[in-house]
């Protein structure tokens, strides 16, 4: 057995030696306000027998182990290709604007106007077409009568007296004519009250209307004779209607 002093990590501490055995005396207590830094922790050891201290060293990067070579005859299956990302998509092009809606057109207005029958049988019925009933037959070639609507080949007129009804296209004619309204009326050889008188005209007269001017007096020829009678005596013009 051997005897000796050794120092440790605290001075004064006394290790003995014995037999391959190392005892460490424990350390005096020190005072409280003495401190004493403790040593560095030593880190295990491999198991090769090296120990090291201070920080733990970062972990080093490994290349990747090659592939064993293949053998003879093999085939070398290729790495699978990423999978192809979908195309695209393309921008769809921008609406084209509508074209702005055109207002609608108006719708004609009719305008009446003034017609004569042809025949001395024309039936007037109560509505546009040959299934309806006959409300009247008139005798009377020449009459005037103004149109009122169209509907097809009929014609919805008003006569005279004031009855509507539909007369087919075919018995009436554009060419002007007049009725005497009035009881009786003179036929002068001008547009005056004082005009020479040329014939007497009764109630229910046809004639031919020659000319309307502006006015109060309009120019017809009825039964050969040729003269003037007032506007508001006759049927087959419009009160202010010129007609030349």
């Amino acid at each position: 057995m051997r005897w000796g002093w050794s120092f440790g990590p605290v001075l004064g501490s006394m290790v003995v030696l014995a037999a391959g055995t190392a005892r460490a005396a424990p350390p005096p207590i020190p005072p409280a306000f003495l401190h004493v830094p403790a040593a560095p922790a030593a880190h295990a050891s491999s198991q090769l027998g090296g120990s090291h201290s201070g920080a733990t060293p970062a972990a080093r990067s490994q290349p990747p182990l090659p592939l064993p070579p293949s053998p003879p005859g093999a085939t070398v299956q290729a790495s699978p290709q990423p999978a192809a990302s979908p195309p695209a998509a393309k921008p769809v092009a921008a609406a084209l604007p509508e074209k702005p809606e055109l207002p609608p057109m108006p719708k004609p207005v009719f305008k009446p106007y003034w017609e004569t029958l042809t025949s001395s049988d024309v039936y007037l019925r109560q509505g546009p077409g040959f299934q309806y009933p006959i409300r009247w037959v008139y005798h009377r070639r020449g009459m005037p009568v103004k149109v009122l609507r169209k509907f097809d080949v009929w014609r919805l007129v008003v006569d005279p007296v004031g009855d509507r009804g539909w007369i087919h296209e075919i018995l009436l004619s554009g060419v002007r004519g007049f009725m005497v309204t009035a009881k009786s009326v003179l036929l002068r050889a001008r547009p005056s009250d004082t005009a020479r008188a040329v014939a007497m005209l009764e109630h229910g007269v046809v004639g031919k209307l020659r000319a309307c001017p502006a006015g109060a007096w309009c120019r017809v020829l009825a039964g050969g004779y040729d003269g003037w009678v007032p506007r508001g005596a006759i049927f087959g013009v419009d009160p202010a209607e010129v007609v030349k």
